[in-house]
């Protein structure tokens, strides 16, 4: 039995596309905010300052200019760097002290 209105499918694609978009969108926002209410967090200073916090960034000066937050990344990144190099340098010295001399 043929249906009774004629099926638009190029409609009917884009309709669902909308209604899988709108679901993503909604399941990213909902994990996002399971995400900060695990971490007890608040508001997106709370986030900023639970970022720079151990990694000891100083906060940025209102009005100097950098409002996009990429020289925090950078400081971020070399530090992280750093530590990791720190690390690597630690565990080798510890492995060389313990080995034997055959």
């Amino acid at each position: 039995m043929p249906p009774i209105a004629p099926i638009n499918g190029t409609l009917e694609a884009l309709d669902a596309l909308g209604i899988a978009t709108v679901n993503v969108f909604s399941y990213g926002i909902m994990f996002g905010g399971g995400l900060m209410w695990a971490f007890n967090i608040s508001t997106l200073a709370e986030l900023k300052n639970r970022i720079k916090m151990p990694l000891d960034l100083k906060s940025e000066e209102p009005g100097n200019g950098a409002d996009d937050g990429t020289g925090t990344w950078l400081a971020a990144a070399i530090v992280l760097k750093e530590e990791k190099e720190r690390q690597n340098r630690a565990r080798k010295e510890g492995i060389s002290k313990e080995t034997p001399v055959v």
